[in-house]
C-alpha cells in the first residue's frame, strides 16, 4: 500500500533558504516578470537564451491542436500559430544539455514536443486542488497547488515519468463532444511529468503565483530532482 503524507509548514523543517538554484542561469521565453522573480529569488541568474542552463516556456493560450495532429475542440483557444511555430523551432534548436521547463501551457507544449498529446477540455481544474507528488522512493506526498488550465496532458509512455497527479475529474471530452467516464480505479490527471531524455519538466500549476504556497515548494523540489538526476 502506498503511504500518503499531507505536508504542513514544518514537514521538511525550515523553508528553503532562497539559494536552491544558486550557480544556475535561466531564460524565460517571451519574458515574464513573476517567473523571473521566482528564479532570481532562488539564486539563479538571468542570461541570454544561448548561455542559460534553464529555458522556461511559460503559460498562455492553448497549444494549437495541429502540433499533436488533433481536431480542435470547440472550447480550445484559437491557436497563436506564430507563437507555436516560434517555440517549436526554438525547442529543437536548444542544446541537449539545457534543462527545458514548462509552466501551465508551457508544460503542455513540452509534453507535445516529447510526443505526448492533450485532452482539450477537462473540468474542475480552474481552481486550486491537491496533487500527489511521487518521490524517488515511490512515497506519495500531498500538496495543494494552483490550477488555471482546462486542458490536460496525455503523456507519451514509457518516455514520460509521472511525478505528480490528481483526481479532480474522471470525465474526458473529445472534439466531437463525445464524453467518456473513466473508472475511479484507473483515472489520473497528470500534473507534473518528467522526460529524462530531453531534460524536460512539465509542470502544470503556477509556481510564480503567491498561493497556494505549496506550489512553489513542489516546483523547486521537482527542479532540483531534475537537475540532480
Amino acid at each position: 500500500m502506498v503511504t500518503v503524507v499531507n505536508i504542513g509548514p514544518d514537514m521538511y523543517g525550515p523553508s528553503m533558504p532562497g539559494n536552491s538554484l544558486r550557480g544556475l542561469t535561466f531564460h524565460v521565453v517571451g519574458g515574464n516578470a513573476l517567473i523571473q522573480q521566482l528564479f532570481s529569488s532562488e539564486g539563479a541568474r538571468q542570461r541570454g537564451l544561448e548561455h542559460s542552463d534553464i529555458i522556461v516556456f511559460q503559460g498562455g493560450t492553448d497549444v494549437g491542436p495541429n502540433l499533436y495532429h488533433a481536431i480542435p475542440h470547440h472550447l480550445t483557444d484559437k491557436p497563436d500559430m506564430r507563437r507555436d511555430r516560434m517555440e517549436q523551432a526554438l525547442y529543437h534548436e536548444l542544446d541537449k544539455r539545457q534543462f527545458r521547463v514548462g509552466i501551465c501551457r508551457g508544460a503542455q507544449f513540452l509534453n507535445v514536443m516529447n510526443g505526448g498529446r492533450l485532452w482539450q477540455h477537462v473540468e474542475n481544474h480552474t481552481t486550486a486542488h491537491e496533487v500527489r507528488y511521487v518521490t524517488e522512493t515511490d512515497l506519495e506526498r500531498a500538496y495543494m497547488v494552483s490550477s488555471t488550465h482546462h486542458q490536460m496532458m496525455m503523456p507519451k509512455f514509457p518516455e514520460a515519468v509521472v511525478w505528480a497527479w490528481a483526481k479532480e475529474t474522471n470525465i474526458r471530452e473529445f472534439p466531437d463532444g463525445k464524453k467518456i467516464e473513466l473508472s475511479p480505479q484507473v483515472w489520473k490527471d497528470y500534473e507534473v511529468i518528467h522526460y529524462p531524455k530531453s531534460n524536460s519538466l512539465c509542470f502544470q500549476p503556477h509556481p510564480e503565483y503567491n498561493t497556494p504556497k505549496q506550489t512553489r515548494e513542489l516546483f523547486l523540489r521537482c527542479m532540483l530532482r531534475m537537475i540532480e538526476s
